[in-house]
C-alpha cells in the first residue's frame, strides 16, 4: 500500500464522524464524486483531475447514509438492477430502507472498507478504472488499494434537510410541530447530529417529527 501522510481532519474512527461535517472520500486509486446521478470515481481516465465530491455521512437511528451535498441526494443500492441500480444511484431518500445504509469497517488506520449488506451478502465499494464511472459496487471484499477508503473533513454542513428526509421516509406522517406552545409529548425528536433525544431544551434547534424547530 502507498505510504501516505494524512493531514488534519482525517477520520480515524466512527466516533470522529459528525452529521455536521462534509467529507471527501478517497482511496489510493481515486476520489469519489458524482456523475449523471450516480456515484463515480476519479479512477477513470475521463474523470482524472476532477474535483473530489463532498459527502455527508448521516448517522440516523444508528445507521449511516451517504449523502451527496452537491446533488442533495442519498446514495442508494439495488442489487437486482445491475449495473445501474448497483452503481449507487442518487435519490431524494432511501429507496430500499436500511439496505441503503452503508457499513464502514475500520481496517489499517485510517482506511475503511465501505459496503452495503443485503440479505446477508456484502457488496463493496470498488474503484475500477475500466468502468466509465470509475467505480462499481460488487461482491469483491478483499481489502486492496481500490476499496480501502479514507475520509477527510472538507467543510461544515447543515444536516437539517437530510435528517428531515430520513425522518419522513422511515416515519411518515410527521405533523411538523410548530410554535412555542407546541405539545412535544410523544414527538420523535433528534438533535442536529442525528441523535434521538428524550426532550427538547429551550433555545435549541431540533428535528421534531421531520421538521426543523426552534424551541423558545
Amino acid at each position: 500500500m502507498t505510504t501516505r501522510t494524512f493531514k488534519e481532519g482525517v477520520v480515524h474512527s466512527l466516533d470522529d464522524l459528525s452529521n455536521e461535517k462534509a467529507y471527501t472520500i478517497r482511496c489510493d486509486r481515486g476520489a469519489l464524486l458524482t456523475k449523471d446521478g450516480y456515484v463515480a470515481s476519479t479512477a477513470h481516465g475521463s474523470l482524472n483531475g476532477a474535483e473530489a465530491g463532498q459527502f455527508a455521512i448521516i448517522n440516523y437511528e444508528d445507521h449511516y447514509y451517504l449523502y451527496s451535498i452537491a446533488d442533495g441526494k442519498f446514495m442508494t443500492f439495488d442489487v437486482s438492477a445491475s449495473p445501474e441500480g448497483a452503481r449507487g444511484p442518487l435519490a431524494d431518500e432511501p429507496t430500499h430502507g436500511t439496505d441503503d445504509a452503508i457499513i464502514l469497517e475500520a481496517k489499517t488506520d485510517p482506511y475503511f472498507l465501505a459496503y452495503f449488506t443485503v440479505d446477508g451478502t456484502n457488496y463493496g465499494f470498488n474503484t475500477n478504472g475500466n468502468d466509465p464511472y470509475g467505480y462499481v459496487i460488487n461482491t469483491w471484499m478483499t481489502a486492496d488499494p481500490g476499496n480501502l477508503y479514507y475520509m477527510v473533513e472538507a467543510a461544515d454542513f447543515d444536516p437539517t434537510e437530510a435528517l428531515a428526509a430520513l425522518e419522513e421516509y422511515f416515519h411518515p406522517g410527521g405533523v411538523g410541530i410548530k410554535g412555542v406552545d407546541a405539545n412535544l409529548e410523544n414527538a420523535v425528536i433528534y438533535d442536529l447530529t442525528g441523535r434521538r433525544v428524550s426532550e427538547a431544551m429551550k433555545g435549541g434547534i431540533y428535528i421534531v417529527n421531520g421538521k426543523k424547530v426552534f424551541i423558545k
